[in-house]
Parts: structure tokens; sequence; C-alpha cells
């Protein structure tokens, strides 16, 4: 997957797109290989501002990559910054086309009071996971450490289980 590019109306191919971009010209196109992402920043809440991201397949499919959506908050919002996609109340629901929705706060001190407390990122494969290998211009820098010590852990595992 491509960096995501800022676009104008003039290089979008739709012409539905085209005439919203001119008619909203305060939000924001971004476009790659893969997905389109309208952004809409700044939206108040109780609890702090947040942006919109709006993002769909250029090829209409409803497949989401969760990488790929982590990559787009990191790239058009911040790698520290909070986001998620919400399941709403039916109520709520909103549901016309195969997009997905992420709310992202724009203070990156702030965080979800649920979520993991702290960071794991393998691409082993220990006990039939089907994780696959990261991109290779997207490495996490802390990949090979955390690979380490989840063979460790198997390892320990394994010779707990041996000596039961």
């Amino acid at each position: 997957m491509q960096r995501l590019k800022k676009a104008s109306f003039k290089e979008h191919s739709d012409p539905v797109m085209q005439a919203y971009m001119k008619e909203n010209p305060s939000e924001e196109v971004y476009l790659n290989d893969v997905y389109q992402v309208a952004v809409r920043r700044g939206l108040k809440t109780k609890i702090g501002s947040v942006t919109h991201l709006s993002i769909k397949r250029l090829d209409k499919k409803a497949q989401m990559d969760w990488r790929h959506l982590q990559y787009i908050k990191n790239e058009l919002v911040g790698e520290e910054n909070e986001g998620c996609e919400l399941f709403p109340a039916e109520s709520r629901l909103v549901d016309g086309a195969n997009q997905f929705h992420l709310w992202v706060f724009e203070d990156q001190s702030i965080r979800f009071p649920f979520g993991f407390n702290a960071r794991l990122v393998t691409d082993v494969k220990i006990i039939g996971e089907t994780q696959r290998k990261f991109h290779p211009q997207r490495i996490p820098h802390d990949l090979e450490e955390n690979n380490q010590a989840m063979r460790d852990m198997y390892e320990k595992l394994s010779q707990n289980k041996k000596s039961d």
C-alpha cells in the first residue's frame, strides 16, 4: 500500500466526489493505490476534539485490512493518537456504502478507558496464528525484540509442559 496523497477535486475520477469536494472545501481527501479517505478535523466532543476518517476502498470491496487502518490513522492524525471504529446503537446506524469510519482524538494524551496497556507487535507464528510478515517499508522498530520475547515465552511454556 502506497502512502496517502492529498487530492484535489480535479484529481478525483468520481464526478459525485468531485462535486462533494467543491461544496466542502474544508474537508480533506486523500488517495493512494487502495483507498480514498475523507477527513474532517476539529469535531468537538465532551472529551475532546476528534478527527473523523471516512475510509473506502477504490475497488468498492467490503474487505478492510486492520494494519491498513492503523497506517491511515498514523499518517493522517498521528502515531500516538487513539481512535476507534464505532459499532453504534441501531438508532444511530449509518450504513449506505462499504465505508469504514474511524474517530481519532486529536489530543495525544487522551486514552480510552479500555484496550491494552502494553505494546506487543510480532509476526512469529507459534500456536497456529495466521499473522503475515510486515511490508518491508513498515517494519515496526521493536519487531525483532518482540519476536524474540514470543519465542522465549513459547520455549518456557514448552519446557514447563514437558516437566508436568
